[in-house]
């Protein structure tokens, strides 16, 4: 669930608004991560992490480094041959949850097609997709194994509900 929202032009990167977002969001909660991928490999995001109280979790980008490439395949490469999960990667797979709930809002909300004019306009019909989304008892938990099992129906086939298509996707946001 969102805690705060931008909205932006589609010219501006997601990186540029990284650090005002994180300090209007620190003035609403307290965290102690702040979770991203690598597109927001910046120097000046690490600083304003550490200096918010927060653990910067940041995917590192090679950007065209092949020596750095090939160091980060080695080095997972070993971590998989004695099978070793560190604490960072383990939470950096919570993003997986994130990007979910981005799609489900461009596909299933409303948020890919909008079909109003100015930012205030903009800003409310995408809120209520994310209203929609909050609604949703579909919504990802920590518990993403059941969520796997139940969507693909694992167990014995004996006892396995048959399901279609609306019974995975369940209701959906837009009207049919």
């Amino acid at each position: 669930m969102p805690l705060r929202t931008v909205l932006t032009a589609a010219s501006v990167h997601d990186s540029q608004v990284a650090i005002p977002l994180a300090m209007m969001t620190a003035g609403r909660v307290t965290n102690l991560y702040d979770l991203m991928d690598a597109a927001y490999d910046a120097r000046e995001i690490y600083q304003m992490s550490e200096r918010l109280g927060h653990g910067p979790i940041i995917d590192v980008n090679p950007r065209r480094d092949k020596n750095l490439k090939e160091e980060r395949d080695r080095e997972a490469r070993a971590r998989r041959a004695i099978g070793h999960v560190d604490p960072e990667t383990v939470r950096f797979r919570i993003r997986s949850g994130v990007e979910r709930t981005n799609a489900r809002l461009k596909d299933e909300c409303g948020g890919r097609h909008v079909r109003v004019r100015g930012h205030s306009r903009v800003a409310c019909h995408l809120m209520f997709g994310i209203l929609a989304l909050a609604a949703d008892p579909r919504l990802p938990t920590s518990d993403d194994g059941a969520i796997a099992r139940r969507t693909t129906g694992t167990g014995s086939d004996r006892n396995r509900k048959k399901m279609s298509a609306s019974d995975v996707a369940g209701p959906r946001c837009r009207r049919a």
